[in-house]
């Protein structure tokens, strides 16, 4: 997950640098390449959250005491980093919104498709990333 939000910040490093050249097309394949970044980490909060759930159903059923869960309820909220870079990539999107020929590349590119869970296309993905990171944080820390 870590490695996930590296990409993620290197992907925005490299959209800055794009932007202040004004690279159109790179800067949006840029933030194509974060959102993605993103995208499979909140994936990856889910899946633990999913089997955190799944974990104290079978812990139930365990003979003797169960292993602990390998992650702990307090990690979530560590995990909020990944909501700072999401952040981050809105506020350069902004930026690149607020000029024209950015805005205009961004129009064309915006119901593109995008591999990540959730989300039919770049417009989407960009518009709810946020909340979507914070809501499943959320859901992992109130995981019992």
């Amino acid at each position: 997950m870590p490695g996930q939000l590296v990409e993620g910040e290197e992907a925005l490093n490299q959209a800055e640098a794009d932007f202040a050249e004004g690279a159109f097309a790179p800067f949006w394949d840029s933030i194509e390449k974060v959102a993605g970044s993103l995208g499979r980490f909140d994936e990856a909060v889910r899946q633990i959250s999913s089997d955190s759930i799944q974990y104290s159903t079978l812990a139930k059923t365990f003979e003797g005491k169960p292993p602990k869960f390998p992650v702990a309820r307090q990690s979530a909220s560590k995990l909020t980093v990944g909501t700072a870079t999401a952040e981050r990539m809105k506020a350069i999107v902004r930026k690149a919104q607020r000029n024209f020929q950015f805005a205009t590349i961004y129009e064309h590119r915006k119901t593109n498709k995008i591999l990540v869970a959730g989300f039919t296309n770049l417009a989407q993905a960009l518009d709810q990333m946020t909340s979507r990171i914070t809501s499943s944080i959320d859901d992992l820390g109130g995981a019992d």
